[in-house]
């Protein structure tokens, strides 16, 4: 029997003051229902990764961000799905729940208080209290996503 391929999703982790932003997913939801995620979602055909976060960003939070082309500072691969995620400390517009039938909330979390939260996956503690903890700085993760630096990019300036 031929394995089912694997989905390609994005996620953008929005950092405010030492929090992150966070959607809790609609108990409805085929895939991590019930749990914490970072907004984002499935690339559709043709589209980039960029682009697709670009969009999910716009469809489920009424924000924009501009990639710029910028690679993810995170990727998590397993058997069900890859992960391109981006840490994000700016964007235009106000944040808005404009998906509930995705996310029956958001809220912003500090990096001591992520890890009392369900997560829809266990790797996001990492990442994003790593991610809190660097403050405004750009992070630049290993190939094999077990470690992290501040790179030597400047920080990203909220867009007005």
């Amino acid at each position: 029997m031929p394995s089912r391929p694997r989905r390609r999703v994005v996620g953008g982790a929005l950092l405010r003051e030492g929090r992150v932003l966070l959607g809790h997913r609609h108990p409805s939801r085929t895939h991590f229902p019930g749990v914490w995620d970072v907004p984002g979602g499935h690339i559709e055909p043709g589209e980039s990764p960029q682009a697709a976060l670009e969009r999910e960003l716009r469809e489920e939070l009424g924000v924009v961000v501009d990639l710029g082309g910028r690679d993810p500072e995170f990727r998590l691969v397993n058997a069900d799905y890859e992960l391109s995620l981006w840490l994000l400390p700016a964007w235009q517009g106000d944040v808005a729940n404009l998906a509930p039938d995705e996310h029956d909330a958001l809220g912003w979390f500090a990096g001591d208080e992520v890890g009392s939260l369900e997560l829809a996956d266990p790797n996001y503690l990492r990442v994003l209290s790593a991610a809190l903890a660097a403050g405004k700085a750009q992070l630049q993760w290993s190939k094999d996503g077990k470690s992290v630096t501040k790179s030597s990019r400047p920080a990203a300036a909220r867009l007005p």
